[in-house]
């Protein structure tokens, strides 16, 4: 196994480029990387030549790296290693059709990236977009709540009719973000509760919250509450399943809608002892 220190001398440069494009198999070779005050561009233009990358580098990618390796990486962990100098320096790379386009990582959410659907069991710091569908909880209503946990360059966003949460990041913090999302779907598992009614009558209740439920989804555009409400005649139930957060926001509606109703002050019966009303 060959063992290649680069330098950040120009000389050295040359040479190690001149034995990657030699007969020795880079599958096999190790890597030794110590720069100081390196133009990211020679940095960019070793690693394409090791990784047998094609790299189009964006105009406005300029400045200086300093990166010190204790111990010779691999080919693969040599371009995992390029990915991270390229964060810490406000970088990132876009795969697109096999060529990856080094930009700024304030434009990559605008680029056409690689979309992951599912854990891919691989974390690095390359720009992806992932899908990430939720099971128990609204999509919708986790957004406020993952926006904090997210850099200002990504994006997120959710997909109401399948229930999905779109997000575009390097792959390192998307898998941690899914992480967070997995564990918040999976204790929001849906419950049923019966709500037992006093004055109102439990088939009016389910088809005025159903006509409520239709109505918002139809001014917002989005989908309906992920809640399932049944009307039991026999007991003047209704019954609500769904997360936490839909149950707590019927069971307010419905204590609302079963009071009595109130009797109008204005309006007296007088019974007449011995003359006729009319």
């Amino acid at each position: 196994m060959k063992v290649t220190t680069w330098f950040s001398h120009k000389s050295a440069l040359a040479s190690v480029l001149v034995l990657l494009l030699g007969s020795a198999p880079l599958l096999a070779q190790d890597y030794t990387v110590n720069l100081k005050d390196t133009d990211i561009q020679e940095l960019i233009k070793f690693v394409a030549e090791a990784t047998n990358t094609t790299i189009v580098v964006d105009p406005a990618v300029k400045g200086k790296v300093k990166v010190v390796s204790a111990k010779p990486v691999s080919r693969s962990e040599l371009y995992e290693l390029f990915l991270s100098i390229l964060d810490v320096h406000g970088y990132t790379a876009v795969n697109s059709g096999g060529i990856v386009r080094v930009i700024q990582s304030k434009d990559a959410r605008s680029s056409p990236v690689a979309v992951r659907d599912g854990d891919t069991g691989k974390t690095t710091d390359e720009y992806v977009t992932q899908v990430i569908r939720l099971e128990n909880i609204s999509a919708a209503k986790l957004i406020p709540v993952l926006r904090p946990l997210v850099p200002q360059q990504a994006h997120m966003a959710a997909y109401a009719p399948s229930n999905a949460i779109i997000i575009s990041d390097v792959s390192a913090n998307i898998d941690r973000i899914r992480d967070i999302i997995e564990r918040m779907d999976k204790s929001a598992v849906q419950q049923t509760d019966i709500l037992k009614l006093r004055y109102a009558v439990a088939e009016d209740v389910v088809r005025m919250l159903d006509r409520l439920s239709k109505s918002a989804a139809k001014q917002s555009g989005g989908a309906e509450p992920e809640v399932l409400l049944v009307a039991d005649s026999r007991t003047n139930s209704v019954l609500v399943s769904g997360d936490e957060l839909e149950r707590a926001r019927i069971r307010k509606l419905i204590n609302h809608l079963d009071t009595p109703l109130e009797q109008s002050g204005n309006v007296k019966v007088i019974y007449l002892q011995y003359a006729q009303a009319t």
